[in-house]
């Protein structure tokens, strides 16, 4: 047998002639990777091997697999890109096309959100929310494509006069979760400011003045509807419900404040929703009356406290804070009437704190 220019020729001698016989071509030998390409390992975690097969038309090609030689001295367990080549020559001398696998490192690190724009946020009454966005980045992720990501959660916001938290969160990748990023948001009114100092009677008067003017700017229908929620407003000023300085409410009436305020912010509420129109007196407004019964509320709370170390009166002071929570959360969820009933047994629990502990002399006086 005699190998010419790359064939093999087959020489037989049979009754004084000859014929030749093709066998088959001198081919080089093919490298496939096993694994992925690129790999992926984290800092720290060493090289891992996934090896590869090679296969070859003449040879065996499980020993020509185990004869691959691998290059992997470009290597090294520090963040970045590193190539590891294979190569292999089967009998004949023949070298295969040198294939390269590239290994990545990695941290793993969580993402980072980064917020654009101020915050606090601050926003008028009446203008809506607007978002200023954030950026999200990470060691091994795709910045722009992460920063798309982002998850952003402003259910908490109303236009209503308050601060609201914003949330924003982002998964990269691999799963990491970055920490959670909030920005507050202020929304603040151009109407006549009010101060704590101001009488709740005259705070619920600047209401009525504000609604008043408003019913210039509305329909016929809606006219009514507001003259409606105005006597509303209107009957709870009366001075039964409060005592002289008109800061805080009679322990027996009180509640009545609570009930009317509700119904103001609920009627309130369905007029903006079925007009479609944001009027900033309304916002403004059931901003204020939200803000009225919280402060009624809390003077109420601070008044038990007082009483602090009695266990009847301090089991209906913590009653009165779950309450105050629980306002908290219906304000969250968008909903300013529910918080007012919430914020009215808060009140009410207050009070039978104050009446569990009486004055010493006051207890002597109701004696003689």
């Amino acid at each position: 047998m005699q190998k010419l220019h790359g064939i093999f020729v087959l020489l037989v001698l049979l009754s004084g002639t000859f014929s030749t016989n093709l066998a088959f071509a001198d081919d080089i030998p093919v490298i496939s990777l096993l694994g992925d390409t690129p790999q992926t390992i984290l800092l720290g975690a060493g090289y891992l091997e996934l090896n590869a097969t090679a296969t070859d038309t003449e040879d065996d090609n499980t020993v020509l697999t185990d004869n691959i030689m691998i290059n992997a001295t470009a290597f090294l367990d520090v963040v970045g890109s590193y190539p590891v080549h294979y190569d292999v020559t089967d009998s004949d001398g023949n070298p295969a096309v040198q294939v390269t696998r590239t290994v990545n490192v990695i941290t793993n690190d969580i993402p980072v959100i980064s917020l654009l724009g101020d915050t606090p946020q601050t926003i008028l009454l009446g203008a809506g929310y607007l978002e200023l966005n954030a950026t999200a980045t990470d060691t091994e992720d795709d910045d722009a494509v992460l920063t798309d990501n982002i998850m952003i959660n402003a259910t908490a916001f109303l236009d209503a006069v308050g601060s609201y938290p914003v949330h924003y969160d982002v998964t990269d990748s691999d799963g990491n979760p970055a920490v959670q990023v909030t920005r507050t948001v202020n929304v603040i009114s151009d109407t006549p400011v009010i101060t704590f100092s101001d009488s709740k009677v005259t705070q619920m008067s600047i209401v009525i003045d504000s609604l008043t003017d408003l019913k210039d700017r509305t329909d016929d229908k809606t006219d009514k509807k507001l003259d409606k929620i105005i006597k509303k407003i209107n009957k709870v000023m009366n001075s039964k419900y409060w005592d002289e300085s008109g800061y805080e409410l009679t322990s027996k009436k009180g509640k009545k404040v609570f009930d009317e305020s509700k119904k103001a912010v609920k009627d309130l509420s369905k007029i903006s929703k079925k007009s479609g129109v944001v009027y900033p007196e309304i916002a403004s407004s059931i901003g204020l009356l939200v803000g009225i019964a919280h402060e009624l509320a809390t003077d109420a709370i601070d008044d038990a406290q007082a009483h602090a170390g009695d266990k009847k009166a301090d089991k209906e002071f913590k009653k009165s804070i779950k309450e105050m929570s629980k306002a908290q959360k219906e304000l969250e969820k968008g909903k300013p009437d529910k918080a007012i009933d919430k914020y009215k047994k808060a009140w009410e629990h207050a009070q039978k704190a104050i009446k569990k502990v009486k004055d010493p002399k006051e207890k002597k006086d109701k004696k003689k």
